[in-house]
């Protein structure tokens, strides 16, 4: 965890709210629009004292004389129009506000699903997925909150503040230093509580992200679980993170709870000083009652961004930590995608050369490919080999650019693969993994997946050779059927199904990770039949463990501890009767 922190650019919480005003910046006409509604409704706010000063005065000096009636009402009226005034531009200001704030937030989002995108899959695996969806969705949406809840409450607030303090300044400059001195007490211990608490605020995103991360594992391998009976293991472990999240977020509500009451206090002793100094003030007849009266408005108008803050502290420190998560995962070092480097101008033909690459996967102490070098022509099918851990399914990754090589070079078609864009190289090739993957969708959609002007026939021809044709017959809406509503294709058929996606996606190409390792042996002869027909002329790359597949291949290339240990023919590697004759001759390839 500490290793991959570092990995990752450490983002401050100021840092993320100058990144978040840029961010608003970006949409000019709503920023300033709404900037410019809260202005109009905080000058009708600060004026409104003044006419409540002469509204007092005007009372003040009817006492002995007689109020006029004539006065009374122009002054009420212009008191009325004016909190009307600052009430409509206020509700205009927010409502663009909320559309900002969406509009600000929508992007983010987008940003997000981008870098995911480009983003190496080496640091995606070094992630936990839940996690990671933690920072996407959690954090996301506290920040998108936070965000709103800034430009609609804390802007006015602060614009508030800003001219309630001129106008005591110009209307009584003693009365101004002293509301100044309370409420500059008041705002030192609420900065000093938000610098301490902010590292539990921290604390707490992480600790939510590492318990999501263990309930996606958890209904991930729910029936590994069940079938291990170690339900009490992963409820313990559960209990332990719940435990330590719950004291993060006490640690940090503990000192949200401290504002608000301070706040509270240095309001009210605000008010006792102004009241006391004021009314001596006026007995000396060095002011007004109507402005002592006017004071007591723009005390609360000072101190009112305070409190606002200390209501408001506990959600935006969760909103800067998670700030801080999302912008360090928008910061995180990517895939080249520098637009000068080339694609392949001509039909790929499709041979491959790897020459001295090594590769080490983040954290990891020793290479997981060390030294490979090997050559294949265009159109031949190559089965790998090897012991687990061998560095096999790296090799496929490093092919296809999900991996980027430590040393070495490898080259497609003489091209080396580094200056080639990353998009232009995924073109290439058709992958098909161990772990079949499927979207929610109709199974023509899901065969057809990014592929254009797939025919009817064309997809059937395929789904036959892979012999999942008929089984999809059967079904009561056939190839319309919508995947993922029942458990209705094993997991060898899903296999199937990737094969024959893979065969229609035209690359000229092919990967098949581990593909037909829950296929039976009578499918999948069936298939490697099949392949040999349909893969005549592309590249094919296989990790195999059974013999069906290798003894078909054209080449084999044995790893064996990060390194190629023999390359050749089936036939060529048995004479030689190394490494590979023994896993051979145990007729049981080791996984």
């Amino acid at each position: 965890m500490a290793d991959k922190e570092k990995r990752t650019a450490r983002v401050s919480g100021l840092s993320v709210w100058r990144r978040l005003l840029r961010a608003c910046l970006h949409t000019p006409v709503g920023f300033f629009g709404s900037l410019l509604f809260l202005l109009l409704a905080t000058a009708c706010t600060i004026y409104a004292p003044f006419r409540v000063a002469a509204l007092t005065d005007l009372f003040a000096e009817g006492i002995a004389e007689g109020v006029s009636f004539a006065s009374f009402t122009e002054v009420a009226l212009s008191l009325v129009a004016l909190y009307l005034l600052g009430g409509v531009f206020s509700m205009i200001g927010r409502w663009v506000i909320s559309g900002l704030s969406q509009h600000v937030s929508h992007h983010l989002r987008y940003d997000i699903s981008k870098k995911i995108n480009r983003l190496p899959a080496s640091d995606c695996e070094g992630q936990g997925i839940g996690d990671l969806l933690s920072c996407v969705i959690n954090d996301m949406d506290t920040l998108g909150h936070a965000l709103h809840e800034v430009l609609a409450e804390l802007l006015p607030a602060m614009l508030l503040f800003l001219g309630s303090l001129l106008m005591m300044l110009l209307t009584n400059w003693q009365l101004a230093l002293l509301a100044m001195l309370t409420a500059s007490l008041g705002g030192g211990c609420m900065l000093l509580l938000m610098r301490v608490s902010q590292k539990y605020y921290h604390r707490q995103q992480k600790r939510l992200g590492a318990l999501n991360d263990h309930v996606q594992e958890v209904y991930g391998g729910l029936e590994a679980i069940k079938a291990a009976n170690a339900e009490c293991v992963m409820r313990e472990r559960f209990c332990a993170l719940n435990a330590s999240l719950e004291r993060g977020v006490r640690r940090a509500q503990l000192f949200a709870g401290f504002l608000s009451p301070l706040m509270a206090f240095c309001a009210n002793f605000s008010y006792v000083a102004v009241c006391v100094v004021g009314a001596l003030m006026v007995l000396r007849g060095t002011a007004s009652f109507g402005v002592v009266v006017a004071f007591m408005f723009f005390v609360h108008n000072f101190i009112h961004p305070f409190a606002e803050i200390a209501k408001t502290m506990q959600g935006l420190q969760s909103a800067a930590a998670a700030g801080e998560r999302v912008f360090a995962l928008l910061g995180a070092p990517e895939l080249d995608e520098d637009r000068s480097k080339q694609g392949f101008a001509h039909l790929v033909r499709g041979e491959v050369e790897f020459s001295h690459v090594s590769y080490r996967y983040p954290d990891a102490t020793h290479d997981a490919l060390c030294d490979v070098s090997f050559h294949v022509a265009p159109g031949q099918k190559v089965a790998i080999v090897g012991p687990s851990g061998s560095g096999k399914s790296t090799l496929l990754s490093l092919l296809s650019g999900l991996y980027l090589p430590r040393e070495g070079e490898v080259r497609i078609d003489g091209i080396s693969t580094s200056t080639l864009a990353p998009g232009a190289l995924h073109r290439l090739f058709a992958p098909v993994f161990r772990n079949a993957w499927m979207f929610e969708g109709s199974v023509r959609e899901n065969l057809v997946y990014c592929t254009e002007d797939v025919g009817e026939e064309e997809m059937r021809a395929a789904c036959r050779a892979v012999g999942i044709d008929h089984f999809i017959r059967t079904l009561p809406r056939g190839y319309d059927t919508v995947m993922g509503e029942e458990h209705l294709f094993s997991e060898g058929q899903l296999q199937q199904l990737e094969i024959a996606r893979a065969l229609l996606s035209r690359h000229p190409m092919l990967m098949l990770d581990e593909a037909t390792g829950a296929i039976d042996p009578r499918h999948e002869l069936a298939i490697v039949k099949a392949l040999d027909h349909l893969t005549r002329g592309r590249t094919t790359f296989v990790v195999a463990h059974r013999t069906a597949t290798i003894e078909n291949a054209d080449l084999v290339i044995v790893l064996k501890d990060g390194r190629v240990d023999a390359v050749g023919t089936h036939r060529e590697l048995l004479c030689e009767n190394g490494f590979y004759a023994a896993m051979w001759h145990a007729r049981s390839l080791p996984r």
